[in-house]
């Protein structure tokens, strides 16, 4: 029989290992968007983490910073990021997504560097980039650079862009990811932080192919896609085209991230896992 102590110790430990498993549904989003990259025939997918401060979101996304194909900025302008452009064209390296952790640092300049920016990604997110001219520098890539984003922003200042997003169609270039944590989740948090189990936190690094993958999808598990398109479509009074192809190519990246060639519904139920949170309803995160 367990006494008192050893209950408490053992709920405890349980609260411990479920708050993990629900910072792990952020972090396998922005694996399986890392994993995009690598699907042949499709762009890389785009991710949009919105929560309050203190929530997460930067750390959870520094945690992949030192992938191979990763363009990585605190703070950038359409100068700056041709800049790195232009250099990692110059040495052959791939740029599959840039990172952002924290895009309250963009959207902090003054109006016209804001929407210079926004538009400079709005265009790379969507056509891609094969001639760049911008302050002096221009150069022909050779070969459209098709890259996405992962970023994230507090809930307050996502509200307040929201409209002008939708309107210029960035909003729809990228999958939201929003989420809240219940009054136990932060009491949980808490004792964690007290104990210092963030010093224990390491990087994630990801096995990616040398070349891409083509990955199928059976039309009968794409369908199953189809709630999650007509919510956020209507949520955003959009068609949801762009959001139904970024779906599908996230199921493509779980698969690939297995080390399979064809989608199966354990990769639907995998990805399934997540979406409930990709919409801008901040759901509890469970």
């Amino acid at each position: 029989m367990f006494n008192s102590v050893s209950v408490i110790l053992i709920e405890s430990i349980l609260k411990e290992v479920e708050n993990m498993v629900k910072m792990d549904k952020l972090q396998n989003m922005i694996k399986y968007t890392l994993w995009t990259a690598y699907i042949k025939g499709e762009r890389p997918t785009s991710l949009l983490i919105i929560a309050q401060p203190e929530a997460g979101k930067t750390s959870s996304i520094e945690k992949f910073s030192e992938n191979e194909g990763i363009v990585y900025f605190n703070d950038i302008t359409p100068w700056g990021l041709t800049k790195e452009i232009y250099k990692l064209n110059e040495l052959g390296k791939p740029i599959n997504h840039l990172i952002i952790p924290d895009l309250l640092n963009i959207l902090s300049k003054n109006q016209t560097s804001e929407a210079g920016m926004i538009q400079f990604l709005n265009t790379g997110l969507e056509e891609g980039l094969t001639k760049i001219k911008t302050y002096g520098i221009e150069f022909n890539v050779g070969k459209t650079i098709k890259f996405g984003l992962i970023t994230a922003i507090t809930d307050e200042v996502f509200n307040d862009k929201r409209r002008r997003w939708r309107n210029i169609g960035f909003l729809s270039r990228m999958i939201p990811f929003s989420f809240k944590y219940s009054i136990s989740d932060i009491f949980n948090i808490v004792e964690s932080i007290k104990k210092q189990e963030y010093h224990n936190e390491n990087n994630i690094k990801l096995d990616f192919p040398k070349e891409l993958k083509e990955i199928q999808l059976d039309y009968n598990i794409a369908s199953k896609l189809d709630p999650y398109r007509v919510s956020f479509a209507e949520a955003e009074q959009i068609y949801g085209f762009r959001f139904q192809k970024q779906l599908q190519t996230l199921l493509k990246a779980v698969a690939l991230s297995k080390g399979k060639d064809k989608v199966e519904e354990e990769d639907l139920n995998d990805l399934m896992a997540c979406l409930n949170y990709c919409n801008t309803n901040h759901n509890f995160i469970q």
